[in-house]
């Protein structure tokens, strides 16, 4: 008898019909068919090699009310063939038509696992692709810390002076590889960061044309931030201003201001953390090495180089940002606002991470009297604050909104607030 529209009998059976596989799932490949014109089927045998030769050795494949079969594959990244037959005892049909697959790969751990950088607040690392993988595992000192899909992770709860071992291992479905090597990371102290020249912020001068740009360095041999001003297009060093008043902080952020002492340049605020007590001193300058004056007037006039007697703050006297120790913590960016108290001054807005809040906080504060104006809660608990920044309102009104930006392990947000009322107008 043949298979298909042939005449079957229990005695002379026909082949299965339609055999294919439907998937592969590590070890196991998942087969079906049809049992073409057989009227009843007492079971089905199967042939598996690895040559497009049937082998004599018959598997077990199946009852007679089944037309499917999981069959372990023993070798790894392999071609298999298969055939399906009937057995109706003692009765055996021909051989269906024959169809192969491939056996995955083995699961192989990440050649390498690198360091990119260590700062005092984080550690980034990264890693070769594996192949036919789902993700990654990330341990550190032996224990998991995240699942990721990505091969680049960056740790951000990390302590400073703190030595920590890395480690990652591939994952397909519930199937994990080997590890790769581990790694000893040494987090540094917070003053390790002045041994090299590092660009730390930068900020475009108002109404400077989008050539212009003041950028905040830690320059080695120098006990104090300097801010360069530079011509982004040719590249030509303009002016280079240093803030002697925050001598031995480690410099955070630079931000321009529109001009306050009226001598048609933008003024610069760069923020600076005091390693020792954890606070922030902010200190302003003129953003031309020739217009700003320091020491600041102690003539008790409040006059500055250009003789204006209406902007005495411009100046590198500086001051502490923070009076309460529970908001020294977490520093993660700031902007300057119009004045939003009318004495005048603008204002400092500061994106913090406080141990003392359930998640991170904006702060408002005066440059003239250093006051907290307002502090409001930002982006929820369990996210790190990374950046905030200024945009027009979204009201209409005269006061920009606040852009944050933070992220956990896995995702990134952005979030504009109003700053009147601290109400959230946009989640993206």
């Amino acid at each position: 008898a043949s298979g298909g529209g042939g005449s079957c009998a229990w005695s002379v059976p026909c082949p299965p019909e339609g055999l294919r596989v439907d998937s592969i799932f590590e070890n196991i490949a998942y087969l079906s068919w049809n049992k073409g014109g057989n009227s009843s089927v007492e079971s089905y045998k199967l042939h598996k090699s690895t040559s497009s030769t049937p082998p004599s050795v018959l598997e077990s494949c199946g009852m007679s009310y089944t037309t499917h079969c999981a069959v372990a594959l023993q070798e790894r990244d392999t071609r298999y063939y298969f055939w399906v037959r009937v057995w109706n005892g003692p009765y055996l049909s021909g051989l269906s038509s024959t169809v192969s697959a491939m056996s995955l790969p083995t699961l192989e751990a990440p050649d390498s696992l690198s360091l990119v950088q260590a700062t005092f607040e984080q550690v980034e690392l990264v890693w070769p692709e594996a192949v036919m993988v789902d993700g990654y595992q990330v341990f550190r000192n032996g224990e998991a810390i995240a699942s990721i899909d990505s091969c680049r992770f960056v740790d951000a709860w990390v302590q400073e002076n703190t030595v920590y071992h890395y480690k990652v291992r591939a994952r397909r479905r519930d199937n994990y590889s080997a590890f790769t090597s581990e790694i000893e990371v040494l987090v540094p102290e917070r003053f390790a960061d002045f041994q090299i020249p590092i660009a730390r912020s930068f900020d475009w001068l108002p109404g400077s044309g989008y050539e212009k740009a003041a950028i905040l360095f830690s320059l080695p041999n120098s006990n104090y931030p300097t801010v360069f001003v530079k011509n982004t297009g040719t590249g030509v060093v303009l002016d280079s201003i240093q803030f002697p008043s925050l001598s031995g902080l480690l410099p955070l952020k630079v931000t321009a201001m529109e001009d306050a002492d009226n001598d048609s340049l933008p003024e610069l605020i760069v923020m600076a953390l005091d390693p020792l007590t954890g606070e922030r001193k902010v200190s302003i300058k003129s953003a031309a090495a020739n217009y700003f004056y320091y020491p600041p007037d102690t003539s008790g006039s409040g006059g500055d180089s250009t003789g204006d007697s209406s902007y005495a703050y411009v100046s590198d006297s500086g001051f502490y940002f923070f009076y309460d120790d529970s908001l020294k913590d977490g520093y993660a960016g700031m902007i300057i606002t119009p004045d939003m108290d009318g004495n005048g001054y603008p204002e400092v807005v500061a994106l913090r991470n406080p141990d003392s809040w359930n998640g991170p906080v904006a702060i408002i504060k005066d440059l003239g009297s250093e006051e907290i104006l307002n502090i409001f809660p930002v982006l929820g608990e369990g996210i790190i604050p990374q950046e905030a920044s200024r945009m027009s309102s979204l009201n209409g009104y005269y006061l920009p909104n606040l852009m944050v930006m933070g992220s956990d392990t896995l995702n990134g947000v952005v979030e504009i607030y109003d700053l009147q009322n601290g109400s959230k107008l946009r989640t993206y």
